[in-house]
């Protein structure tokens, strides 16, 4: 989406803000070559076909009543990306890696401290290597918060 969008000259866009932003997968969801062939393969057979992320549902905020809608009878999260959508989110980061000198719209990170959904590192990287201004790249770091810092109570307005 984002080099859709830098790449499109009838799309006027003034900058960009990304919310916990995946640019990397978090260290405990790396993606090998055996994992992603895997759901390469998945979702060319079914893309509808669902995959369980492997994480807990309590990462994805504080608020306890949001979390426990999403949680499985294991704890888990229950499963809700599909084979179709993990090769678009593989897709994604390498497109963004490949088209950081396209990159030159004013930016807005907003990251949570204690996500684990995503890794920060991956966001740090793109704005290093963005050809955005220094004067025009901004990150909000909400130490406190896992990975939907919009649902945490403490940041709530």
């Amino acid at each position: 989406m984002e080099t859709f969008l830098l790449r499109n000259p009838d799309i006027k866009v003034a900058g960009c803000i990304y919310g916990a932003p995946f640019f990397e997968f978090a260290e405990h969801n790396q993606i090998n070559v055996f994992r992603r062939i895997l759901a390469m393969t998945i979702s060319a057979i079914g893309e509808e076909i669902v995959l369980n992320p492997i994480m807990q549902a309590q990462w994805i905020c504080h608020e306890k009543k949001y979390w426990q809608k999403m949680q499985g009878v294991d704890g888990t999260q229950m499963a809700l990306i599909s084979g179709g959508v993990s090769v678009s989110m593989m897709d994604k980061i390498d497109d963004i890696k490949a088209n950081y000198d396209k990159h030159t719209l004013p930016v807005l990170l907003l990251t949570a401290g204690k996500d684990k959904v995503v890794d920060n590192k991956g966001a740090r990287e793109f704005l290093k290597h963005i050809k955005t201004p220094e004067s025009k790249k901004q990150i909000k770091l909400f130490y406190n918060a896992y990975h939907q810092v919009h649902k945490e109570p403490q940041y709530k307005a």
